[in-house]
């Protein structure tokens, strides 16, 4: 059977954010099988964890 690792971001790093958004929705960022890794895809939100319909606001 296939070992998978489900990965976290660092709890204390403001660069990536938080874990919030994949706790709500129940997913990891990325998880580790056989030796590689896969990461979900991604969006931009705000500090409080909406997400902005402005796609320049996302990227900023």
């Amino acid at each position: 059977m296939t070992k998978i690792e489900r990965l976290r971001l660092p709890e204390d790093d403001a660069t990536l954010g938080s874990n919030r958004i994949f706790d709500l929705f129940q997913y990891s960022p990325a998880v580790t099988a056989n030796g590689l890794v896969f990461i979900a895809g991604q969006t931009g939100m705000r500090p409080d964890g909406s997400i902005p319909e402005d796609p320049m606001e996302q990227i900023d």
